[in-house]
């Protein structure tokens, strides 16, 4: 059984795809999630023995998510990386990996007057990526924000997801660009969100 001080230790980690059996999973369309137990040897998944009895999935999930984002994404570098006329926000960490964690923070996306949700993307563990979506311009970093997202995730040591995603609300699509036509495809429920933009 996991102690109280092990459980303080409880962290999640996102991955394109995860181990079956593996307690604690949270999915979406674009991640998968589990809780591991960090420790001097590094981190590894509890078992289901080990998660205390008294403590139900969702509140081992709570743990972790918020000892994630105090010690792990708080400690993490935030800067701006700019690519064409636009500015995208990079929270990252050359040690921790569990920055990818940060894409459960951000949902859910305001989609609404004042904004459209947001492009996203975790290409390293250690790492996520983000730009919020205010006018139908800012689409045209969709191609080479993707490029960006693709050869970062090809050439770290702790890949996690290559692909670019449009998060409105709490859905994650995925989106990108024809390289013939540089036309945005996007899936059909973004249409209407598309159709309001500036």
């Amino acid at each position: 059984m996991v102690t109280a001080k092990a459980l303080r230790l409880l962290t999640t980690r996102y991955s394109p795809g995860l181990p079956p059996g593996v307690p604690g999973l949270h999915s979406s369309r674009a991640f998968t999630s589990a809780v591991v137990v960090s420790g001097e040897d590094g981190p590894r998944y509890p078992t289901e023995h080990e998660l205390p009895r008294l403590v139900t999935e969702m509140d081992v999930l709570g743990v972790a998510f918020d000892n994630t984002f105090a010690v792990e994404i708080a400690a993490a570098e935030v800067r701006e990386h700019r690519i064409g006329r636009h500015w995208v926000q990079v929270i990252s960490s050359a040690t921790s990996p569990y920055i990818a964690t940060s894409v459960l923070g951000m949902a859910p996306a305001p989609v609404g007057p004042e904004g459209a949700g947001m492009l996203i993307a975790a290409p390293r563990s250690g790492m996520t990526v983000f730009m919020p979506i205010r006018e139908r311009g800012d689409l045209e970093v969709v191609g080479p924000l993707s490029d960006v997202v693709r050869a970062i995730h090809a050439r770290c040591e702790d890949p996690c997801n290559d692909r670019l995603y449009w998060l409105a609300g709490e859905s994650f699509y995925p989106v990108s660009a024809d390289p013939a036509s540089d036309r945005v495809v996007v899936d059909p429920a973004l249409h209407p969100i598309i159709r309001r933009l500036r």
